[in-house]
């Protein structure tokens, strides 16, 4: 039988309402970034969680039924994922800008020409991360040590807090490309079983905090490990050298990008650069013995 062009008769068939012919406006899609001062890369995570949070506590109030209460909660569970990997992006873009080290371990990394055009000077490194889905399995540890240096193996809180963020994912990935079904390989990964048929995703305001706590803890974890990891490497390249003013100085600088104002104000943490030099100071002089 010859190949021929549809029959018109064909075309007219019909099994649900026609599809809307309007045309969007994408432009209306888009507006100014967020006004406002530059704050570390966990600040910024914090705010989000903010808003989660006095989202779920709207949301927990109103007089909707659990359908509605679970949708909700399922998008919430991805406003923090989502906001998980802008802090990750951010993290390796803030490091690439302060840090030499990390600077000269990206040097050879491409970027796309387009970037170069789209992002500021100062925000140019966010183009080293955004062809990188965090939610894939294995790619926070591959871009912790490929673009950062950090190696994840045999730091165990930071391991689980990985692992775990790692699972809710495939809550995620559920959310996103199947309304809430699981597939076997989801289910597989979260419950170890690829007998649970039928599973879908089920999210209520109460059981958000379990899932939300999964991303608070993978941001404290890898900004901890950040400051650990950099101050380290600086005194084992001589980028710290034991000069006090020049120490105090970079410290300054660092504690300025990677450290949480707001876990500061709440009394969560006591940021003291003058602590912090004297105790890099202490392990120059220790290490240089």
């Amino acid at each position: 039988m010859s190949k021929q062009n549809r029959h018109r008769d064909i075309n007219g068939l019909n099994c649900c309402a026609p599809a809307r012919t309007d045309v969007v406006d994408w432009s209306g899609f888009l507006g100014p970034s967020a006004a406002g001062g530059k704050s570390s890369p966990i600040d910024g995570f914090y705010d989000s969680q903010t808003l989660l949070i006095r989202a779920a506590a709207a949301i927990d109030q109103a007089d909707f039924d659990a359908d509605i209460n679970g949708l909700i909660a399922g998008q919430l569970f991805l406003g923090y994922v989502s906001a998980t990997e802008l802090y990750l992006r951010q993290t390796v873009a803030t490091l690439v800008t302060i840090c030499p080290v990390t600077r000269r371990m990206n040097s050879d990394q491409t970027v796309a020409f387009g970037a170069v055009d789209f992002y500021s000077r100062g925000d140019l490194a966010m183009a080293l991360t955004e062809q990188i889905s965090f939610t894939e399995a294995g790619k926070i540890r591959n871009q912790l040590k490929t673009r950062l240096g950090i190696e994840v193996q045999g730091k165990d809180s930071l391991e689980r807090a990985i692992s775990d963020f790692e699972t809710v994912c495939h809550l995620r990935h559920a959310l996103v490309h199947s309304h809430g079904r699981m597939n076997s390989r989801n289910a597989a990964q979260f419950l170890a079983t690829t007998t649970a048929r039928d599973s879908q995703a089920r999210f209520d305001i109460a059981g958000l905090d379990d899932a939300a706590s999964v991303s608070v803890n993978l941001v404290r974890e890898v900004n901890l490990e950040v400051l650990r990891h950099v101050v380290w490497t600086w005194i084992q390249t001589g980028e710290l050298d034991g000069d006090r003013r020049s120490t105090r100085r970079k410290v300054s600088r660092l504690l300025a990008a990677v450290a949480s104002a707001r876990d500061a104000a709440q009394g969560l943490v006591a940021i003291d650069e003058a602590a912090v030099t004297d105790t890099v100071m202490a392990v120059i002089g220790a290490t240089h013995k």
